[in-house]
């Protein structure tokens, strides 16, 4: 398990563009979230075997990526940018997509 937590992490926060409007600080923040959220992403995986959890992964992972721009280009762009990542971080933890959506409104 811990295996595929560190495959999918390093898959995701490879591109360095990720983190780089923002402050190391916010950085080391995401970071710590987006471990946690692939924890619980290939922990659903545990009774799979390879092949069919990175299956299962990809497309979870292309997702939670995409996730990761925005909060970051929001946050980066916010009159108060740590307020913002926590924020749209904990409207993720709860699956509220629909917040991100309602910041562009």
């Amino acid at each position: 398990m811990e295996t595929r937590v560190q495959l999918a992490l390093e898959n995701l926060i490879d591109d360095e563009s990720l983190t780089a409007e923002l402050r190391d600080a916010q950085a080391k923040r995401l970071l710590r979230w987006v471990r946690d959220r692939i924890e619980k992403l290939v922990a659903a995986t545990a009774n799979l075997e390879d092949q069919e959890a990175w299956t299962a992964l990809e497309p979870q992972l292309h997702c939670l990526r995409g996730q990761l721009r925005q909060v970051v280009k929001r946050s980066a762009n916010a009159a108060d940018p740590d307020s913002m990542l926590r924020t749209l971080l904990a409207s993720l933890d709860g699956d509220k997509i629909e917040a991100l959506e309602a910041l562009d409104g």
